[in-house]
């Protein structure tokens, strides 16, 4: 008997109530709406009166009316009366109009087709469509499309119920209570779930791959429902349950269409080649997409299977990330508290699965203690793989262990394992058979063949808790003793894993007196790691510890003070880091006092270790997302200890304030490390607090202590400009009302300068404002002449509550005005005045006021240039006050020429010393009007260029040299004359040599041509300075225009090009690539390249390998996106191989191809042994890149491709004359194929080992 008989006699067989209620589950599979059932009594299979039997109300809001009848006989006359009665208003108590169709579902075997057309005649004429479903329809949908409804009403298995809708795959799925549900909301994985869709839109077959519990059945159902929706593919799941799926395929793939067939865990499918062959089925009535989920481990098999009938597209999904879980929790449970979610996290490690069980138990418990230990999560969910799979086998339950305690495993390199092996009584062999049959189990995974590791992270973290500590099936001490010398991260990963995860009492007390037996195992044995053992476990054992600590802190040599910057922004790393490693770790428990008075020790010993301690202090006990938690504990403890501290040691004192700096910031931005080598980055605003209130009322007393010392004068006034800043970025206005009263108390208990005090308030006034806070202004502190002459020349405007343009303009008035009043006498007290300010106004870390001052200064300066007395009153203050402001004297000088001589203004000067007296008679020089040159300026013009008082310049402005053509009528050769002086300075100040000739070479003050005119007479100084200047300054000549002028003119100048190529290779020169670009345009390209390949194949001087071969990768493929150059730099590569082909010569450029286009390296490989088949000369010329870089997908692909270069070379070498080149080229073929393998298992371990 076929399944469709089967199936018919089964629903012949129904009973009116069981009828019914079958055709209900059969009908609402189809999805006509929201069903309701009239004509059987709930929760029975009783029929009662009901009219219709059955209706489904529709989106649009239209009813479907159903009638259901068993009746054999006259079943015509049935179905008209049932037909009547939908139609009946009085009966269905609903108009007509609102009734959209009507279904009729029946047993019988006896409607005539005449009989058909009378019912659907009757619907037609009211506008109403009619269904009728017989026997045989019915069975026939049951066995095509809804096989779960025969096994469910009649146990008959219409198919192997491996293949169904997605609805029935998710209810299958979810009906498992131990995986995480499928039938939740997805979110987040934006970018994955488009790619991925993409993927399946471009490809037949896509594999979608990744560890255990990365979510990749969920993703992928979310992207085939999407993709099937857009695109109009009808989706079919595949669930393996080992039988055969050939039949299931023709019976489900039956009618021409579009279909996307998904497979979970396809590994595990049989019968997948016969899936994936659907692809090519004809492609005219069908369109099949195939999409497959399978773990890493096993997807080179399916790819295997699919490359059989098509290129799968491999889509890699990485585990969930902090983040994913974090919103997986929100959006699925409703859980946002931190604390729980973070714990969720730790326990979950990536796995949706686990996430979602924890979350549960948080949830039903509301207590955060039941999720800080895992091992109730864990018991559950793996009491099938842990309880039946392993059972009490210790061999299979030990080798798990090891495995989850050093992560992974190299199948052929266990040495290392060998004391822990023996130490377990087993043998490496036994061990391998172990593995081999937890892989079976699923339980490891073993890539490459090689490479086993547990196959679930959460898994691991149960075996290291199942193995050595709910049946310590080994002393965790001998483990420890034997795993800290040979897989040391192997075991601190695993204790830190134990104690996150598993935090009962029992097991932290076992694991802390284990490693207390190793540590005096250790130190009684002198083992050479033992100090290195203290450090990672110091914790377990403060008071010993602290003892070491404290030893090795008083054998550090104390350092005097020098007056030297402590600069707490540097990183020092210092040789003995280990120490102050010793003092962490004890955040939130009584040590941490001890811990920081030993600190302060250490700090008190130098510069650096000051800086070393608050580096350390600022990482381990800065403020961070735990601060709130535990109300401040840690800062309140470490704030007691500083406030006891009552020495005078400057380095202690000075790292005090940099740690109250720190703690009364209004924000901060701590990172911890997430999971897999990741870092999480947190934004804290202080909020007001009674914990906060606490460490803050602290931090302000030690301020007020540290105030008193007069050392810190200066730093504590820049600790006040620094908060006073800060105080407009609080989020919470009440914690700046508490800081405030402190801050009033110091500043009116410190003696500072007026000027220093007055910013410092105006910051502070300015923030309170921003904050609403009331404060009792300080008038007399803003009433000095220093304060109202800042406020003309300073240009903060943020305080004036006006628009920058607007407060620019009222500037440049008060300055105006402020210049018209000043006298004549005042000025020298003005500038005095000015230079005070500016030293005063000098805060740490705070916007340098001295150019605005200087550029003011200057404006005003600008005002007097009708008023000679007054310009020259103000050039001689400035002169006699110049140590602070560097104020540019050109408009002064310009003012000046007009009243006085040349003479009169340079002896005015050049009378006084001053720092700036270089700079002022260049521009002296420089301005000077043409017709005041005489030849007593010229004169000193000389004797001013011959001064070495330039020598110690280490600022200036580009000194033009167009100021000499002024000169010109006292020495045609004024050019080559003062060239000569002023390039001899090089000796003494390369520096100021720059500075007069950069502009030299700069088309906007001189043209090539022109340049090439005034050095006529002189080539070699023009080459000399031209050369200097390119090794100096990469930016001289970028282009390259003024070296091809002088090429053109002059071929000598390729040769000096070449010599400074090759005297300048050892330094990094990137800049000179613009050249060559010139060089390759230039129509000599061939004859200037010959040059350059020449002197450096030919060079004396030492040159490294990588160098050279990175200077010809500049000169022969930089700029070849220019169709011209390209071509240019390809001939003269052939050019230069024929030429260089007997020579060795020609393995620079070989070094240098070895990058480049495989069709040209192939080309001029070949051009060169057509010429030369001298294998000694061969085997020297690189065949491959020299590195590679990338992950491990991209190494991969480079090397394949060196492969596949190196084998298209085989085929172009025929004959026994080439058989030892094709030798070498296979076998570097195959070392490379071989690190293939090798960089594959590095991936996959750096991969595990995260």
């Amino acid at each position: 008997m076929s399944k469709i008989t089967e199936i018919e006699n089964a629903i012949i067989q129904l009973g009116p109530g069981e009828f019914q209620k079958f055709c209900d589950t059969f009908l609402s599979q189809k999805h006509y709406g929201k069903i309701t059932g009239l004509g059987m009594k709930s929760g029975t299979l009783k029929t009662t009166i009901g009219n219709p039997d059955t209706y489904f109300r529709k989106e649009n809001g239209k009813y479907i009316c159903v009638a259901y009848t068993a009746q054999q006989s006259d079943i015509f006359k049935k179905l008209k009366e049932d037909i009547e009665k939908c139609l009946d208003p009085e009966k269905t108590k609903l108009p007509i109009e609102e009734i959209d169709e009507i279904i009729c579902c029946h047993t019988s075997s006896n409607l005539l087709a005449g009989d058909d057309h009378k019912l659907h005649k009757l619907c037609e004429e009211k506008n109403i469509k009619l269904t009728i479903f017989g026997v045989d329809e019915i069975a026939q949908q049951i066995y095509r499309y809804y096989p779960m409804i025969a096994k469910d009403f009649f146990g008959i298995s219409a198919d192997t119920n491996q293949i169904m809708y997605i609805n029935e795959f998710v209810s299958l799925y979810d009906s498992n209570e131990m995986a995480a549900p499928l039938d939740t909301i997805f979110h987040g994985r934006k970018e994955e779930l488009s790619n991925l869709i993409e993927a399946i839109r471009e490809n037949s077959v896509v594999i979608v791959h990744g560890s255990a519990g990365t979510g990749k059945t969920r993703i992928a159902l979310e992207a085939i429902r999407r993709f099937s929706s857009e695109d109009e593919y009808r989706l079919l799941c595949v669930k393996n349950n080992n039988q055969p799926i050939y039949e299931d395929l023709i019976a489900k793939i039956d009618q021409p269409g579009s279909y996307l067939l998904f497979v979970d865990d396809a590994n595990e499918l049989s019968g997948l080649a016969q899936i994936i062959q659907y692809i090519t089925r004809d492609k005219d009535e069908y369109s099949v997409k195939v999409v497959l989920t399978v773990r890493d481990y096993a997807k080179e098999p399916v790819f295997l299977i699919a490359n059989k009938y098509t290129v799968p597209k491999m889509f890699s999904l990485l585990q969930f990330s902090d983040n994913d879980i974090k919103e997986f929790l929100n959006i699925n449970m409703g859980i946002t508290n931190d604390l729980y979610v973070d714990q969720i996290i730790k326990i979950a490690e990536g796995n949706p699965r686990i996430a979602y069980m924890t979350g549960k138990i948080a949830k039903d418990t509301q207590s955060l203690s039941a999720v800080n230990d895992a091992s109730q999560v864990y018991e559950q969910y793996y009491s099938n793989v842990v309880g039946l799979k392993l059972g009490k086998d210790r061999e299979l339950c030990l080798t798990a262990g090891i495995l989850a305690l050093v992560n992974a495993v190299f199948l052929d390199r266990m040495e290392y394992l060998e004391n822990l092996l023996e130490l377990s009584i087993i043998s490496e062999q036994r061990f391998k058979d172990c593995i081999y049959r937890l892989s079976q189990m699923e339980v490891v995974e073993i890539h490459k063949d090689q490479v086993a590791a547990i196959s679930d992270q959460c898994l691991s973290n149960y075996m290291l808790y199942f193995v050595f500590f709910k049946e310590k099936l080994l002393p965790f001490s001998e483990v420890l003793y034997v795993g800290y010398k040979y897989f040391k991260q192997g075991v601190i990963r695993s204790i830190k894993t134990l104690f996150n995860i598993f935090s009962e009492e029992s097991l932290c007390e076992y694991i802390a007196d284990e490693v207390k037996k190793v540590w005096n195992r250790y130190e009684k044995e002198k083992e050479q790691c033992f100090d290195d053992f203290v450090l990672t476990f110091h914790t377990f054992r403060p008071e010993q510890a602290f003892l070491i600590a404290a030893e090795k802190i008083q054998k550090i040599q104390k350092c005097d003070y020098t007056d030297e910057v402590i600069d707490f922004k540097k990183s020092e790393t210092l040789s003995d880091d280990n120490i102050v490693g010793l003092l962490s770790g004890y955040s939130y428990s009584s040590h941490i006092e001890t811990a920081v008075e030993l600190l302060i020790e250490y700090v008190s010993k130098s510069v650096k270790t000051a800086i070393a301690g608050f580096n350390f202090l600022k990482n381990a006990y800065g403020i961070d997302q735990n601060s709130y938690r535990y109300q401040f504990y840690n800062e309140k403890a470490i704030c007691n200890v500083l406030l006891k501290y009552a020495d005078n040691n400057i380095f202690v004192l000075s790292f005090i304030l940099e740690t109250m700096k720190e703690y009364l910031k209004f924000e901060f931005s701590p990172a911890e490390m997430g999971r897999g080598n990741t870092f999480r980055f947190y934004h804290l605003k202080i909020d007001d607090t009674e914990g906060v209130k606490e460490y803050r009322e602290l931090c302000w007393k030690i301020i007020t202590n540290l105030s008193v010392y007069e050392e810190l004068k200066t730093k504590i006034e820049d600790f006040l400009k620094y908060y006073a800043v800060s105080v407009r970025k609080a989020d919470e206005s009440q914690v700046v009302v508490d800081d405030k009263k402190h801050i009033d108390l110091i500043m009116n208990s410190l003696r500072i300068n007026k000027v220093r005090k007055a910013l410092i308030l105006r910051d502070l006034y300015y923030g309170w404002s921003r904050q609403n806070i009331e404060y009792m202004r300080d008038e007399d502190v803003f009433a000095s002449r220093e304060w109202k002459l800042l406020t003309i020349l300073d240009d903060d405007f943020i305080y004036s509550e006006m628009e920058y343009e607007d407060f620019q303009n009222q500037r440049e008035i008060n300055i105006q005005k402020f210049a018209s009043e000043i006298s004549i006498e005042e000025i020298p007290g003005l500038i005095k005045m000015a230079v005070c300010i500016a030293d005063e106004a000098q805060f740490e870390h705070s916007k340098d006021k001295c150019y605005t001052i200087a550029h003011s200064l200057g404006e005003i300066a600008k005002e007097f240039c009708n008023d000679s007395e007054k310009t020259k009153m103000m050039i001689n203050a400035v002169m006699e006050n110049s140590e602070t402001l560097e104020i540019y004297p050109g408009v002064m000088m310009t003012s000046l020429f007009k009243t006085m001589s040349a003479k009169e203004l340079f002896d005015l000067i050049n009378a006084k010393d001053y720092i700036y007296k270089n700079k002022w008679k260049f521009y002296y020089f420089e301005l000077i009007p043409e017709e005041m040159v005489d030849e007593y300026i010229f004169n000193e013009l000389i004797t001013y260029l011959k001064d070495d008082s330039d020598k110690d310049i280490k600022s200036s402005s580009w000194r033009k040299l167009r100021f000499l053509d002024k000169f010109v009528i006292f020495d045609k050769d004024i050019y080559i004359t003062a060239s000569k002086i002023i390039f001899a300075k090089r000796e003494y100040s390369r520096f100021i040599v720059e500075m007069y000739f950069t502009l030299l070479f700069d088309e906007h003050w001189y043209t090539p041509k022109e340049v090439l005119e005034i050095y006529n007479d002189n080539l070699k100084l023009l080459r000399d300075i031209y050369f200097f200047m390119l090794c100096n300054d990469n930016m001289v000549d970028l282009k390259g225009t003024f070296l091809l002028y002088f090429l053109h003119i002059e071929k000598e100048w390729i040769d000096d090009f070449a010599n400074h190529v090759a005297d300048n290779i050892n330094s990094e020169r990137d800049h000179d690539n613009y050249r060559y670009m010139a060089l390759w345009r230039a129509d000599e390209y061939l004859e200037y390249y010959d040059c350059i390949f020449k002197k450096l194949a030919n060079s004396e001087t030492y040159i490294s390998e990588w160098r050279l071969t990175n200077l010809f990768k500049s000169i022969l493929f930089y700029g070849n996106k220019d169709e011209l150059i390209k071509n240019r730099q390809e001939a003269w590569i052939m050019h230069i191989i024929e030429e260089n082909a007997m020579s060795d010569s020609v393995i620079i450029i070989f070094e240098a191809l070895s990058e480049a286009d495989i069709v040209l390296r192939k080309k001029a490989l070949l051009l060169f042994l057509s010429i030369n088949d001298d294998y000694e000369l061969f085997k020297k010329i690189p065949l491959d890149p020299s590195h590679w870089e990338g992950n491990a997908g991209e190494i991969v692909f480079q090397l394949t491709k060196r492969i596949d270069f190196l084998e298209s070379l085989i085929s172009e070498l025929k004959g026994v004359k080439y058989l030892r080149h094709v030798k070498r080229i296979r076998d570097r073929i195959e070392m490379w194929k071989s690190t293939i393998k090798e960089e594959e298992l590095r991936a996959i371990c750096r991969k595990l080992y995260q």
